[in-house]
């Protein structure tokens, strides 16, 4: 090969490379783009959501007032002595509050399938 045409081929393979690199850097480029549009969407987002708690923490600390006297009236409603067997003070909301209800439910449930179990052997 002559010199001119190894310059050439230098020459053509030169500008392919160049016009891969500018294809890669204009891929780059628009992924750049949509990545800035969403973070751009995103910010607004945030934007909104910041404005809307701001408006909101007024409210929040009315409720929140109204529900402190609510809850200091009720706890004092509430606490109701009820006799027991050693005259043990107990709280009404106790008993629902904890496993009680639900293990007196399970256990009334429990002594009306044995009561029920009972009646059908007496039957037969």
């Amino acid at each position: 090969m002559t010199q001119k045409a190894m310059t050439s081929m230098a020459t053509a393979q030169k500008a392919m490379m160049v016009d891969q690199t500018v294809c890669d850097l204009t891929k780059l480029i628009k992924i750049g783009q949509n990545n800035s549009i969403k973070l751009k969407s995103v910010v607004q987002s945030q934007e909104r959501l910041e404005v809307m708690l701001i408006e909101q923490n007024g409210y929040i600390a009315t409720i929140m007032s109204k529900l402190e006297k609510l809850d200091i009236l009720n706890i004092i409603s509430t606490e109701v002595k009820v006799k027991g067997g050693k005259g043990k003070r107990k709280n009404k909301e106790e008993f629902y509050q904890s496993g009680k209800l639900c293990s007196a439910l399970l256990h009334a449930n429990h002594v009306k399938k044995g009561y029920y179990i009972r009646r059908l052997k007496k039957s037969l």
